[in-house]
């Protein structure tokens, strides 16, 4: 049987690629993080000792057993457990008697990068004089919440840590209430909803009942629903009430990826083909693949 590297759990930083030769791990700057080893009876481990440590696991601790479900299992399938750390890029391997290597794990060491994130309600106009204001979101709205479940997709898997900016609901005269919410490719939303931006923060995420994305030259907006838009040029996103349940994280990817190494705006960054959070054409998941977790966190590469 293959020998192969494999996560420990959904999202845990682990991308079990394709096959036994390219399969990677986020180990976040000065901490560790785990993989199985499938069908690794027999193998010796080989890791870069400028930049890589290990250590096998074989029994976990009352205390790891409890934060880590499922894991005990595993090391009684036969699987075996590593942590993982280091000081830089590099290669952990596994090799034969012969000395072939029969499976490897990509090593990346991501620094921390923090990020703020405003969550703010568009309350919309409901008279043409713009003095009466309503929400457009009738969604439950729990920032704290969010931002958990936030964290919980990216820290992991791009040591990107998020923490709240402003939470606090915003008027936009400018987005009639009888509409929805906002759209794209009006500018007078788009430069209210830039002014309304948390300007302490790095990006401010908007909350409403409908968004909408239609093609640059549509004459129905409307028609055009969507879960949710970026502009990242811009630094905000807008949600949907009907959004999918990783379609902030999936905006986020869009603002990040558009970014340099600076932080600074540089091209739009656009969807992909693969089974991750970036492809709309799949369910909904949260999988950040190690192709694109060094292209969100590029203080990495």
């Amino acid at each position: 049987m293959t020998a192969r590297f494999r996560q420990v759990k959904d999202l845990g930083g682990v991308d079990e690629g394709s096959g036994p030769m390219d399969a990677g791990i986020v180990v976040p700057k000065g901490d560790s993080n785990l993989v199985f080893l499938e069908n690794g009876k027999g193998l010796t481990p080989v890791r870069d000792p400028r930049t890589i440590t290990f250590e096998e696991i074989t029994a976990l601790s009352a205390n790891d057993a409890q934060k880590l479900v499922g894991v005990s299992a595993g090391l009684n399938s036969g699987k075996r457990l590593f942590r993982i750390g280091g000081s830089g890029h590099g290669v952990f391997s596994v090799v034969n008697h012969k000395g072939g290597v029969e499976a490897k794990l990509a090593v990346v060491v991501m620094p921390p990068k923090p990020m703020k994130v405003a969550l703010r309600q568009i309350l919309a106009s409901k008279d043409k004089d713009g003095k009466t204001f309503a929400p457009l979101s009738k969604a439950k709205f729990d920032p704290d919440a969010i931002l958990v479940h936030m964290n919980a997709v990216w820290t992991p898997q791009t040591n990107i840590v998020f923490s709240l900016g402003s939470t606090d609901p915003v008027s936009i005269k400018e987005i009639a209430f009888e509409s929805g919410g906002p759209s794209r490719i009006n500018p007078d939303h788009a430069q209210a909803l830039t002014k309304a931006r948390d300007q302490g923060a790095d990006l401010t995420i908007f909350f409403a009942k409908l968004v909408f994305d239609p093609p640059p030259t549509s004459h129905t907006p409307w028609n055009y629903a969507k879960n949710g838009y970026t502009d990242a040029k811009n630094g905000f996103c807008a949600v949907a009430d009907g959004r999918l349940d990783f379609t902030i994280e999936h905006e986020e990817g869009h603002f990040l990826g558009a970014l340099d190494a600076k932080g600074q705006f540089d091209k739009d960054f656009g969807h992909s083909t693969g089974q991750d959070i970036m492809n709309i054409d799949i369910p909904s998941n949260g999988i950040i693949p190690l192709s694109l977790a060094k292209k969100f966190n590029k203080g990495s590469t």
